[in-house]
């Protein structure tokens, strides 16, 4: 087993108000193309916190998706986040894998705060055109 960190740090985070982890995965697969001749390992790779690469064609070397598609795009929920933090610290993924994995996480949980600042600051700053002050 070959397991490696290949997940894409740059995907937009949303928040859906649920997770549901199957239906993530499956909807992920068919964006990678499993449901056709010519899959994409390297695509799936990007949402899932780490994979097997010694099997990258089974669905089933695949771990922790933090990722599903909406709207036909690629999206991480911070539904799926806590989902995956919660599990991963059980992973029987070496240590090394589990501490890549978790930067990943703490990647995405960074950008969270930081995007959440920077809309509490823009709020902070608009005026309503009907306010004279």
């Amino acid at each position: 087993m070959d397991l490696r960190v290949s997940t894409d740090r740059d995907l937009p985070i949303v928040s859906l108000g649920e997770w549901d982890g199957d239906q993530a995965k499956e909807a992920l697969f068919k964006y990678a193309g499993f449901d056709s001749d010519e899959p994409d390992p390297q695509t799936a790779a990007e949402f899932f916190l780490y994979y097997d690469a010694d099997k990258p064609e089974l669905k089933g070397s695949y771990y922790f998706p933090i990722a599903t598609i909406s709207n036909g795009a690629p999206v991480v929920p911070v539904e799926a986040l806590a989902a995956a933090a919660g599990y991963l610290p059980k992973a029987s993924a070496p240590k090394k894998i589990r501490n890549q994995a978790r930067n990943v996480l703490d990647h995405y949980y960074k950008r969270r705060d930081d995007e959440q600042q920077a809309e509490k600051s823009l709020a902070s700053r608009l005026k309503y055109p009907w306010t004279t002050t």
